[in-house]
């Protein structure tokens, strides 16, 4: 880390806490790294690249609840303006930025940045591996503590536990959230996806109301409404299956694919796309009709949402099922794509429980997790593409091509919840907010582009601007452009916000201001040396008028243009103008030998 011999600027002692089973947590303080509360140790190992590597350690054998480790802030950090983005804990939740104060309290799963605006001081903490261990990263006023659930486990005095590794950085939140995408990189192994998916999802179109005669149209139109552009994706959502959603054994729904899914996957590979099923194949329903059948490999006593458990990860044949499930679907339909979703009920409650993760007899839960996702992809081998959803982030880097960076676009229409456009701004700045996972810890997907004008009786019913809006930061994402639409019922419009965002470009814009409240108003990506997309948004209910002056990003000698219409604007600037509320505007910034300052 950091000046690590002289300290933390921001940080004034380093504690340990630690909870033996049945008895109240002991706090003491590290010592040169290494802090001793009665019989057990633990060691903070530095490694070279800033990321710190804890070894606990026991003289005798004890069964112990927790560890945490815990960096107090010195007090000047938490004087003034302070603020904090929240990654919060899963793949679709949306991440906010927030002031903090006395009464702040956050559990986040992974990684937590805190920024003194009027000292221009920053700190990033995060966990970068998730291979055995249940973690969270807790914030209070007085400072962050990196927890690891030890399940009340017997710990051996021959067998020292090594924790996750986690990072600590001082650098600005540019360079510490680039670094810290880099570790997870490192030590998970990752393998992100290069041939971004560009294509279909039938969720937000139909959600389970799939049928053949929908599939075998929307390829189709993927060849005959993208202008030209090229489309290497078909992914049906749920729906496809008998006994949905959490059916435990894996079968068409003949009724609806009455010719079967190799017939689709047929007709999808003829039009030159990949083919794609969705499944939850950690979970099963009470209402399953192969619920009995399968009691020997469920945890019966453990409900993590309603009416839904979590396989048994201590019983050998449900991994032989899990793998035998995936080969046979891969083999039988040439499956190229899956979506694996509601992967973090596998592992953590959702329902009211005392503890909040399940506990599993022959491991820790996320090695376990960790072991059932990697027969998934044993099952399907390397070059079958692998998308989270529903998911911690941290524990599938590594054995997932892509993840899911936000919420779903499109909720439902029901009272208790939020309206489209509230929905929108939640999902759109989250995407630009975890622009730095995406190319180097995996492809980012951020939801189906929608831009219908009418509502499906879904409550989703945008107008023009917020439909824009969406597909400018679909584009900004850098990754996946799945639409969820019926092409050939778009207006040429509509059709054109999805089309004119392809290729994707493969490069994912970040907040100019992480910190800004509420949300950013501005994007920038560097596609390559002589080409950027600044995007500007407009999240207020009134006209506002924009500008930017590009000499702000050194792109003074850049010539502007905007996206949609290619229409040159002028060198050094984005001129005023007015943007709709609820609309971004997204420009092409060119370096150009021959430019001039001559505006139109």
């Amino acid at each position: 880390m950091e000046n690590r011999k002289n300290g933390l600027r921001t940080v004034s002692n380093t504690e340990l806490w630690i909870k033996e089973t049945g008895k109240e947590a002991a706090r003491v303080p590290f010592v040169n790294g290494i802090a001793r509360a009665g019989g057990v140790c633990v060691r903070m190992c530095e490694e070279s690249d800033g990321t710190v590597v804890p070894v606990l350690s026991v003289d005798d054998e004890v069964s112990l609840d927790y560890a945490e480790i815990r960096y107090r802030f010195r007090k000047c950090f938490l004087t003034g303006d302070v603020r904090m983005f929240n990654n919060a804990t899963s793949t679709n939740d949306i991440v906010t930025v927030e002031r903090c104060n006395r009464q702040t309290k956050i559990k986040i799963k992974d990684v937590i940045v805190l920024r003194n605006m009027d000292r221009d001081q920053t700190v990033t903490l995060g966990f970068v591996t998730a291979h055995r261990f249940y973690t969270w990263v807790y914030y209070d006023w007085e400072g962050v503590s990196f927890h690891y659930e030890l399940e009340d486990k017997p710990v051996f005095a021959d067998r020292p536990l090594t924790l996750e590794r986690f990072f600590v950085s001082e650098a600005d939140w540019q360079t510490a959230l680039a670094d810290y995408a880099d570790r997870i990189a490192v030590y998970n192994h990752t393998r992100p996806l290069k041939d971004i998916p560009v294509g279909f999802c039938s969720w937000s179109c139909y959600f389970s109301d799939v049928t053949e005669e929908r599939i075998l149209r929307a390829s189709d139109m993927l060849c005959d409404r993208l202008d030209g552009q090229r489309a290497n994706l078909v992914q049906i959502d749920d729906g496809w299956q008998k006994s949905r959603p959490f059916c435990g054994i894996w079968e068409t729904d003949t009724e609806r694919f009455p010719n079967g899914m190799r017939a689709i996957s047929d007709h999808v590979h003829r039009n030159g796309q990949k083919f794609g099923l969705w499944l939850a194949p950690f979970l099963i329903g009470e209402n399953s009709e192969h619920y009995k059948a399968l009691s020997d490999m469920v945890r019966m006593d453990e409900v993590t949402m309603n009416g839904v458990h979590p396989f048994d990860l201590d019983n050998p044949a449900f991994f032989r099922h899990l793998y035998t499930t995936f080969r046979d679907l891969t083999e039988k339909y040439k499956v190229d794509y899956y979506k694996i979703d509601f992967i973090a009920a596998t592992v953590r409650h959702f329902t009211a429980n005392a503890r909040e993760a399940v506990r599993f007899r022959s491991d820790y839960c996320v090695a376990l997790l960790r072991k059932a996702m990697q027969t998934v992809r044993d099952a399907v081998g390397d070059e079958v593409v692998l998308l989270s959803c529903g998911a911690p982030i941290l524990e599938c880097a590594g054995i997932f091509d892509a993840q899911r960076v936000s919420c779903d676009i499109i909720w439902g229409k029901a009272e208790t919840n939020p309206s489209y456009w509230e929905i929108m701004k939640g999902a759109a700045s989250t995407i630009l907010r975890r622009w730095f996972y995406h190319g180097v810890d995996f492809c980012n997907d951020p939801d189906g582009i929608v831009v219908r004008d009418w509502d499906r009786g879904d409550g989703y019913n945008c107008t023009y601007s917020e439909a824009k809006l969406w597909a400018v930061t679909v584009a900004m994402s850098g990754g996946s452009v799945l639409h969820n639409e019926e092409l050939e019922n778009l207006s040429p419009a509509r059709r054109k916000l999805i089309t004119a965002i392809l290729p994707p470009t493969g490069v994912a814009g970040r907040p100019l201001d992480l910190f800004e409240l509420p949300y950013p108003s501005a994007a920038l990506a560097r596609i390559d040396e002589n080409t950027c997309y600044l995007a500007l948004y407009n999240w207020e209910d009134q006209m506002r008028k924009i500008s930017f002056d590009l000499s702000l990003i050194g792109a003074q000698d850049y010539t502007a243009y905007k996206f949609f219409s290619g229409r040159r604007l002028s060198v050094g600037k984005i001129p005023e103008q007015l943007l709709n509320p609820h609309d971004a505007e997204l420009y092409v910034l060119k370096k150009e030998l021959s430019a001039t300052p001559k505006e139109r």
